[in-house]
């Protein structure tokens, strides 16, 4: 059986500064095919780290935790 890779990707349209907010997007690749589902989690590129996802924000926990329940929905359908 096969399954869907998921990746979360930041900046797809690089408008990013330490100033403005770009969007988080949640990347579905299933047989060949992606789909970009939109987060609603938008942060400035000095806040976002590809390991650890959201940092340097008092909210990051908070937003860290919506970003994992995104993950795991997608998951689970």
């Amino acid at each position: 059986m096969k399954y869907p890779t998921l990746r979360f990707v930041f900046d797809r349209r690089k408008v990013a500064t330490e100033t403005r907010k770009a969007s988080i997007y949640l990347e579905v690749a299933f047989e060949r095919k992606r789909r970009d589902v939109p987060t609603g989690v938008h942060v400035c590129i000095n806040q976002w780290s590809d390991a650890k996802r959201v940092i340097a924000r008092t909210d990051a926990p908070d937003l860290n935790a919506q970003l994992g329940s995104i993950e795991s929905q997608d998951t689970s359908k």
